[in-house]
């Protein structure tokens, strides 16, 4: 169909990449036979699914509203619109508007194409990324948003890391668990989203369950003293269940990857995970309906089963924890 994304090949990146100043980002000086992909090369890179431009110019363009997008997330007038306010609207939206698998979201092709070809692309980047691009031309945007291999798209991506954030944290087509991870800030999921052990659904669902649930007020009962370091104790007596929250949220990382080089998780993985309607996730990604897929879905038994393994590792975290600058200096003070 005309209306489709076109998908443009990975020389053509690299001639954009190389003369960025004598290159003319219009389409209409792509060559059609040269400079977008075959169908078969589309088949190689798992690029099924060719998305329409009018209707992510329209979540593109939504995803700019600022009433959308304060409706979308509870968020009231009151209150300023964060990057991860935005993330949250589009991650989710492009979710369940735009389907496509893991396989075609891993190729930079795919975003890139999007990122060239769709205008609305610029008015998002601009209002998301503000301090970054207010002074920037349109074409030094596109430059600048552009990834020329797959290990580009492991940083952060304005596109795709808020589509792979809900992928990871999806709970088959219920988006909850999502929508948590989202509030945890950016900071959060940039940091997280790198881990590969996450992007087995059923463990990043259960940390974002367990980070959610946690009463962090009484984290420290029932730990032994001497397990405690003593800013440790300072942040859950001093500041608030909000912040001791998203403070372990955030600084966890380095407990969690000593954790699973261990491999000791796997011990603790349901067969559930295991379990996937493969039928009912062709079926989505075929149709064009506002939705997720059916593909899965574990039980809140089934997600707190896994609770034990965080305890393990937020007592490594309680005896050599991990702040942010600004909570950091506030802690000491109090020493």
């Amino acid at each position: 169909m005309e209306d489709n994304l076109k998908i443009i090949n990975i020389e053509k990146f690299y001639e954009i990449n190389e003369e960025p100043t004598d290159y003319n980002f219009d389409l209409k000086n792509f060559d059609e036979a040269s400079d977008f992909c075959t169908e078969d090369e589309l088949d190689l890179k798992g690029i099924n699914f060719l998305s329409s431009k009018k209707r992510i110019s329209k979540l593109l363009n939504d995803a700019c509203n600022p009433d959308l997008v304060r409706k979308f997330n509870n968020l009231p007038k009151s209150k300023n619109i964060e990057p991860m306010h935005m993330d949250k609207y589009l991650g989710i939206n492009f979710h369940k508007t735009i389907h496509i698998s893991r396989a075609q979201a891993s190729r930079f092709e795919f975003w890139n194409s999007m990122i060239l070809q769709i205008p609305e692309f610029i008015k998002y980047a601009k209002k998301r990324e503000k301090s970054k691009f207010e002074n920037n031309t349109d074409n030094q945007i596109k430059k600048e948003s552009l990834v020329l291999n797959e290990a580009g798209l492991l940083d952060f991506h304005i596109l795709a890391t808020p589509w792979w954030v809900t992928e990871m944290t999806r709970n088959g087509n219920d988006y909850s668990t999502s929508i948590k991870t989202f509030e945890l800030t950016s900071v959060f999921y940039r940091r997280w989203s790198l881990r590969s052990e996450l992007h087995i659904n059923y463990i990043f669902i259960s940390l974002i369950e367990f980070l959610s649930d946690k009463k962090w007020k009484d984290c420290l009962k029932g730990v032994n003293d001497n397990e405690i370091n003593e800013k440790m104790k300072l942040l859950v007596e001093k500041l608030d269940e909000s912040t001791i929250k998203r403070e372990v949220a955030i600084n966890l990382l380095t407990a969690l990857t000593e954790y699973l080089s261990t491999n000791e998780y796997l011990l603790a993985l349901p067969e559930t995970i295991h379990v996937i309607n493969y039928a009912n996730y062709d079926s989505w990604l075929s149709n064009n309906k506002f939705e997720g897929p059916d593909d899965f879905k574990f039980t809140k038994a089934e997600i707190e089963k896994f609770e034990s393994q965080f305890e393990k590792i937020l007592l490594t975290f309680y005896k050599n924890p991990v702040f942010t600058k600004k909570n950091k200096e506030k802690i000491e003070k109090y020493l």
